[in-house]
């Protein structure tokens, strides 16, 4: 046992048997705690707070942060392990995907051709295979 057990590794302390918004918290809190020295001594520019700005913080913290950790959690510890592993795959193309249509990003050819092909491969790995009786 190390001699600072609230030094460990809160993933294996407060691991998969918790619900994951505790666990979610607990990563979070550690992951300030540890940042917490380096906001204090950076020069951390100005924030304009603006409704936009509160808008867009929210919705990091909320559906990119809490909610999309929460998610992969649940299927973690559901046995999707895979599944979540493969499901990854469609994060960088569908984020190009939404930003062509929400903000009007250009997507060129490659990257079309790009969204297709890892959409299909993580429809193969992910498909239900008949059992050959």
């Amino acid at each position: 046992m190390p001699p600072w057990p609230w030094l460990g590794s809160p993933w294996r302390r407060f691991g998969l048997s918790r619900n994951p918004v505790t666990a979610n918290l607990v990563g979070y809190s550690a992951g300030l705690l540890g940042l917490l020295p380096f906001l204090t001594w950076a020069d951390i520019a100005a924030v304009n707070w603006t409704t936009s700005f509160y808008w867009a913080f929210a919705y990091l913290v909320i559906g990119s942060s809490v909610i999309a950790v929460g998610l992969l959690l649940a299927m973690i510890r559901a046995g999707q392990v895979s599944r979540v592993s493969t499901l990854l795959f469609l994060v960088p193309p569908l984020a190009a995907f939404i930003a062509w249509v929400a903000l009007d990003e250009p997507m060129p050819l490659m990257a079309w051709a790009g969204l297709i092909v890892s959409g299909f491969g993580v429809y193969l790995a992910t498909r239900h295979r008949k059992s050959a009786d």
